[in-house]
């Protein structure tokens, strides 16, 4: 007879081959989880501390402006004639810049000019020998009027004598008489004409004076009328902007071309309470012209000495003049940095290869004699978001380790034994980092 296996024994065989797996898994699982626990590669970067100067800045922004500027507008409403310059020309203070149209102007000053040298010679006259030779007929007339009184006064004193003695006649004793009286007549005369001549000489001067300052005048309003027809630069600049065409009507008042010097030009900032111990005048500034990458240095030429109130903010105005620099244009947007603090020669590592302790304590990664990574304290002080100074526990061409995940954190302190990151800020200068493998 054939042997038939037992349902009984088969189903044991498959249990206990089934347990078999299972620990197998289990097994496979914990290998795993401890090699992946115990064999995990950790990617560090590393640097070396060197020595470099780390500052910090107070940033303001701003729009470049013209410290010097002419708006040049017409005088009269006379159409321009002619443009001396064009748009992007350089010009100098006194250069003549347009000159508007005169036509009858010209031959009105000519006239004028003429009518000068007429009451010119009609006051000399008055002043003068019209004067002198008035005089001298009037003193001759009085003279001749005298002669002739004292001549008549003894013809009647020899007439009256020789009456009284009979040799004359009443008729010649009348005549006599009336001769007298008739020369007493014109010398009264020729001396109130010379009395009242020095008064119609005087009234004369002041006459041909008046009419002489008057056409002196009159030629001064054309001659200012024919400036004001040509217009000079007031300042030395660049024309940036022409406004009219020749020819185009226009009225008093009405915007004929923009000068700016752009020599110097300038900025104007807002600084609050607490940055006035950093912005006085005479601070050096560093500009940077964003749309250009363009570095600037300027000078802090005024600060308010009261603040602007604006929505319950206070403010103190502020002028920073910025050196000559072809690229800088009016309205350009520009970033202002200050220095706050500076750190000279300081030893600087990168921030992020600080790491912070649960007492906010600062500490770095380095490795001691055996390769081993430690943690060991160390003392920082200012920061430029990039850049930390390490005051002490750190010495210059020290390596330190720091991993990607460490970010410093966002909360500050105020003493150097404590982590205290500042702002974002400048670059990080001589600071070089590579990339190790650590394998825990």
């Amino acid at each position: 007879m054939t042997e038939q296996s037992s349902p009984i024994k088969g189903s044991r065989f498959t249990k206990r081959k089934k347990i078999i797996i299972i620990i197998a898994l289990v097994v496979l699982i914990a290998i795993t989880a401890v090699y992946a626990l115990t064999g995990k590669e950790e990617i560090l970067s590393e640097t070396q501390a060197v020595r470099q100067d780390i500052a910090t800045y107070y940033n303001f922004t701003g729009n470049i402006e013209a410290n010097k500027s002419q708006t040049v507008l017409s005088t009269g409403s006379q159409p321009v004639k002619k443009f001396y310059v064009a748009e992007g020309s350089l010009v100098k203070t006194g250069d003549i810049l347009v000159e508007f149209k005169n036509d009858t102007l010209e031959a009105n000053i000519t006239q004028s000019r003429a009518n000068v040298e007429i009451a010119q010679i009609n006051y000399e006259k008055a002043i003068g020998s019209a004067k002198t030779e008035k005089t001298l007929q009037a003193d001759n007339a009085l003279k001749t009027a005298e002669l002739n009184h004292a001549k008549a006064e003894t013809s009647l004193n020899q007439v009256k004598q020789l009456f009284e003695s009979g040799a004359s006649t009443q008729n010649e004793l009348t005549d006599a008489q009336n001769a007298f009286e008739t020369a007493a007549m014109q010398l009264n005369t020729a001396r109130q004409e010379r009395s009242m001549l020095e008064t119609t000489l005087a009234q004369d001067a002041r006459t041909a004076q008046a009419q002489l300052q008057q056409s002196q005048a009159s030629l001064a309003n054309l001659e200012t009328q024919l400036r004001d027809s040509k217009i000079y630069a007031d300042i030395s600049g660049t024309v940036t902007e022409i406004f009219v065409e020749v020819n185009e009507q226009i009225t008093m008042g009405t915007q004929i071309m923009q000068i700016i010097d752009y020599d110097n030009l300038k900025v104007e900032i807002k600084v609050d309470e607490y940055g006035l111990v950093y912005v006085t005048k005479g601070t050096k500034v560093q500009a940077l012209l964003n749309a250009l990458n363009v570095n600037v240095n300027g000078t802090v030429e005024k600060v308010a000495e009261s603040a602007t109130v604006t929505n319950g903010v206070s403010y103190f105005p502020a002028t920073v003049v910025l050196e000559k620099n072809d690229a800088l244009k009016v309205g350009m947007s520009l970033e202002i940095n200050i220095v706050k603090e500076i750190a000279e020669n300081a030893v600087a590592i990168p921030l992020r290869a600080v790491y912070t302790g649960e007492d906010r304590s600062a500490y770095v990664r380095v490795k001691d004699q055996a390769g081993v990574l430690q943690n060991r304290p160390v003392s920082v002080g200012i920061n430029n978001g990039m850049l930390v100074e390490i005051i002490e526990g750190l010495n210059e061409g020290e390596t330190v380790f720091f991993s990607g995940d460490n970010f410093p954190p966002t909360d500050t302190t105020t003493n150097n034994n404590n982590f205290t990151p500042g702002p974002p800020g400048g670059g990080g200068g001589g600071v070089r980092t590579g990339t190790v493998q650590i394998r825990r």
